[in-house]
């Protein structure tokens, strides 16, 4: 949450940032469309860029696979620090890289501790 009380999301918004509300969105922001309607400059934005509205409809209506909603319940709980957080665990290396997003960061957590040079 930022000082004027928006988060990442409505700050994307906001600055009319596609990449980055797809971005957000894939990485599982909430969308918290109360919110987005109740501020003016928000819905004034989803009038003049319906993409985002067809993101935020896109990601509410369909369902997840287990998986996704795995990697996003693991994202969530690891929370700040994650790439650290997720490399201390006792994980297949090919489990972390889908928690990390590698597909979509291109940043993985390996390390060079000694349980994971077996």
């Amino acid at each position: 949450m930022y000082l004027d009380g928006l988060n990442a999301l409505a700050h994307c918004i906001r600055n009319e940032n596609i990449k980055c509300i797809r971005l957000l969105v894939k990485c599982g922001s909430r969308i918290d469309m109360n919110m987005i309607n109740s501020n003016e400059s928000l819905r004034a934005q989803l009038v003049k860029y319906p993409v985002i509205e067809q993101i935020f409809n896109q990601e509410l209506t369909s369902v997840k696979s287990l998986k996704a909603l795995a990697r996003s319940q693991v994202r969530k709980n690891l929370n700040q620090r994650l790439l650290s957080k997720l490399s201390k665990l006792p994980l297949p290396q090919t489990l972390k890289d889908y928690v990390s997003m590698t597909e979509v960061f291109g940043v993985t957590s390996k390390t060079t501790s000694s349980s994971n040079l077996a």
